[in-house]
């Protein structure tokens, strides 16, 4: 088969390549850089990682068990990817082993400063209702040991059916002691389909302890919307992301936006909104200071026109005037956009030039903003396939500045469905890193085992100290039929990547 020869010569021939496989990284006594965690009678899927200080690997997800529902997922591993039994599940069974639901939307992880971390998700909270979801959080120990939590929901609809509050990301402020939590906030449901993004503002103290930052908004609540749709019968603004500002102590939460525009009437946009936790300019806290979109871009030539937001990230860039360095507000987004023939990678940068965020024109191969990427493979048939792509989830490197992209990738080999985990890098700049990757392209697929078995990429993440990039995703029917939870640790040298463009 040729995509698999050709791929699999591709990641065996380079094992030193930046991206590659890190094989000392196992749990089952075989260096190979990836791991499957499964559970009997059940399926695992990994939706959010974290290396903390000691350098365990950190990752949640969903559970189900067959026959009763699903159950929050948490487990950790040593740095050499062997389970890390001190932390206490029993503690946790306040939290992981409630709800049995057939509705979590999203589970997420965010640390603190001293190995402990938050936990968030949304869950169906009524029983018997199919729409009534509501967002947990809970701030736990680095043994397990539940230290406090809260129950956020907006409750913003007039009708039960109409009041979903879903976890979309969650930011925490060490120094103000602050978590910010972005919520996908529906408004209505009939006849006009309604969806705000929303953020909660929590007050952590001392020994742990969670609650509402009262102070902020409307109750700890704030709310932003754009409702572009000219026809207004679908006002969505469906959030994905929070990121933070800690210089200006603010939080920008991007997603996208329904418009309805393109030749299939479905166009979306990337959207914006910033909000300041503290007062600024007379503005109380929870303000919506700014908001933006991809709306006013031109109209692709394509009959889709949809720029899909999953992942963003605030850095300050300091730039060398002559008379010393200034710090520049820059942000980073990544999704997909629409192609001639696929979805495709999609990375955008905007600045801020003291009155608004606008894309900054010296990024990208082109000098738009924007870069835009995929792969082209050949299927059994020597035939070129372009990839559908989508981006899950953004790093940007403190050392360079070089921006890293995972997710997946999904195409057909004739009439064969295939689907691995993608990882990108680009320099500062927006150009691929061409001191990376397979062949040195700047991307490498995560084929792992076998190019036909299917794997997808949720969240990435990179440790500090060791240079190495963490993934966290799912590989479906690896347990005996059952999905299981996979991690998989790429080597990252940044010594070299970026370091000419």
């Amino acid at each position: 088969m040729i995509i698999f020869l050709v791929l699999i010569l591709t990641s065996r021939s380079f094992a030193i390549n930046l991206g590659s496989l890190d094989t000392s990284f196992s749990n089952d006594g075989v260096s190979d850089g990836w791991l499957l965690d499964g559970v009997t009678g059940g399926s695992v899927s990994g939706q959010s990682v974290a290396v903390d200080r000691q350098g365990r690997i950190l990752v949640a997800g969903v559970e189900v068990i067959f026959g009763q529902g699903q159950r929050v997922m948490v487990r950790r591993y040593l740095p050499d990817g062997t389970y890390d039994n001190t932390l206490n599940s029993a503690g946790l069974g306040s939290v992981l082993n409630k709800p049995y639901s057939n509705n979590i939307v999203k589970v997420g992880l965010e640390l603190d400063e001293f190995n402990n971390f938050f936990l968030a998700y949304s869950y169906n909270s009524c029983e018997g209702v199919d729409t009534c979801i509501d967002t947990f959080v809970y701030h736990i120990s680095e043994s397990g040991a539940v230290l406090g939590g809260a129950s956020i929901s907006f409750d913003a609809g007039s009708v039960v059916s109409s009041q979903d509050d879903d976890f979309v990301d969650m930011v925490y402020f060490t120094v103000e002691k602050k978590l910010a939590v972005a919520i996908d906030v529906k408004v209505d449901n009939s006849p006009t389909y309604n969806k705000d993004f929303g953020v909660v503002l929590l007050n952590v103290f001392q020994g742990g302890g969670v609650v509402a930052d009262t102070s902020f908004g409307n109750n700890s609540k704030s709310s932003c919307f754009f409702n572009q749709d000219s026809t207004g019968h679908n006002n969505t603004d469906e959030a994905r992301a929070i990121t933070a500002n800690f210089d200006s102590n603010t939080v920008i939460v991007g997603g996208w936006s329904f418009e309805g525009n393109g030749a299939a009437l479905t166009g979306k946009n990337m959207s914006f909104c910033e909000f300041n936790l503290f007062q600024q300019d007379g503005n109380p806290p929870g303000t919506v200071i700014e908001k933006w979109s991809t709306e006013t871009l031109p109209n692709s030539p394509f009959i889709y026109d949809e720029e899909i937001l999953y992942d963003v990230k605030y850095k300050t860039e300091y730039v060398d005037t002559g008379s010393g360095l200034v710090g520049v507000k820059t942000l980073f987004a990544t999704g997909f956009t629409n192609g001639a023939n696929s979805d495709d990678f999609a990375l955008v940068k905007y600045v801020y030039d003291g009155m608004d965020w606008v894309l900054d024109t010296s990024f990208g191969p082109f000098g738009t903003g924007w870069a835009i990427t995929g792969f082209s493979l050949l299927d059994s048939n020597s035939g070129f396939v372009d990839t559908e792509d989508v981006a899950k989830s953004l790093f940007v490197e403190s050392e360079d500045g070089s921006i890293l992209i995972g997710g997946y990738s999904e195409w057909y080999d004739l009439s064969d469905r295939r689907i691995n985990g993608a990882l990108l890098k680009f320099t500062k700049n927006g150009i691929l890193d061409k001191n990376w990757g397979d062949n040195k392209s700047g991307k490498t697929m995560v084929v792992l085992d076998d190019i036909t078995n299917i794997k997808t990429i949720s969240d990435i993440t990179v440790s500090g100290s060791a240079e190495s990039i963490f993934t966290t995703g799912t590989y479906p029917s690896s347990n005996n039929g059952n999905d299981s939870l996979l991690i998989s640790k790429h080597i990252n040298d940044s010594i070299f990547a970026g370091s000419f463009d």
